[in-house]
């Protein structure tokens, strides 16, 4: 099977060649990869270029984006995948694969001889997060690790069980592969402008209401979340409730169930927030909700 890779990038060149070093070491090659770059400056194209002319165990093709937008860079790589590609899959330019993350992939789609599954996300290496109040993000209906599905707010659980391959419906944006065929039917949401929070979640629900995905545990990486071109508390929330509230209306039934679950989570998030001190998201939390109240025409301008 064939594989292209699609990364946009921002200002990360030092953590894009780390990814690219993880990506040569692979025991199974991808055929292609895709740099779209947004940087302000032309330092990933250059290293790009040179990078091109050095080697030739993969195709690199650059493309230059000049709005700042994840999805749009997303739909804009699709647009360019080889024609001889099987799967497309979309990293963070922060991460490193394990040497055999695409071999694992191959292997699994290939023994899926009839096509059941669409989609794949592997498992992100990290420290187990521990707290005392994490019965509460099960209480207030939030995100934690559970089994890869949706709660009925809209929000993602991340899959728990790292000891088999299962089906989920959430496929964390750091690390997402798909059959090419899909994208005749989904690309990313545009509207989620700028800092996309929760891209992921609107096109994992999107495609699992029609097709099925699935967790392999033994496709590992590690996300380094750079601290490059990261927002800051404040924003980071402001920007995560307003993409929340535009999901669940765009996405949700709007039953009294899911309404209730809607609503007590955003209460959820602020509690929690305020019990831990962390009051700079909570000014985040209400500057976000301010934006959708008043429906200002930037509320969405991620």
């Amino acid at each position: 099977m064939n594989i292209s890779i699609i990364i946009p990038t921002l200002n990360r060149l030092v953590d894009l060649q780390k990814f690219i070093s993880s990506l040569e070491e692979q025991t199974y090659l991808a055929n292609e990869l895709i740099i779209v770059d947004q940087s302000d400056n032309d330092l990933t194209k250059e290293f790009i270029t040179n990078y091109s002319n050095l080697q030739k165990k993969i195709n690199v093709k650059y493309l230059y984006s000049p709005e700042k937008s994840l999805t749009k860079a997303r739909n804009f790589g699709i647009k360019h995948i080889g024609e001889s590609c099987d799967l497309v899959a979309f990293f963070d330019d922060d991460v490193i694969l394990n040497s055999d993350y695409l071999s694992e992939i191959i292997n699994f789609f290939e023994n899926d001889k009839q096509m059941v599954y669409k989609a794949a996300t592997g498992y992100i290496q990290r420290k187990k997060w521990k707290s005392k109040i994490s019965f509460l993000f099960k209480l207030f209906f939030l995100q934690e690790e559970k089994d890869g599905k949706f709660k009925i707010n809209g929000l993602p659980t991340y899959p728990e069980n790292k000891s088999k391959i299962y089906s989920v419906e959430f496929f964390s944006g750091c690390n997402m592969i798909f059959r090419k065929e899909i994208f005749n039917e989904f690309s990313f949401d545009n509207r989620l402008k700028k800092y996309c929070y929760m891209e992921d979640a609107d096109f994992s629900f999107r495609l699992t209401r029609k097709y099925k995905g699935v967790f392999i545990p033994t496709a590992i990486c590690i996300h380094n979340q750079s601290t490059i071109n990261r927002l800051k508390f404040k924003e980071l929330t402001s920007f995560f409730i307003q993409n929340y509230v535009y999901l669940f209306k765009k996405n949700i039934k709007k039953t009294p169930a899911n309404i209730f679950a809607f609503i007590w989570s955003i209460f959820g998030l602020i509690f929690i927030s305020l019990l831990t001190f962390k009051f700079r998201k909570v000014a985040g939390y209400f500057s976000g909700l301010l934006k959708v109240f008043l429906k200002r025409e930037d509320s969405f301008d991620r």
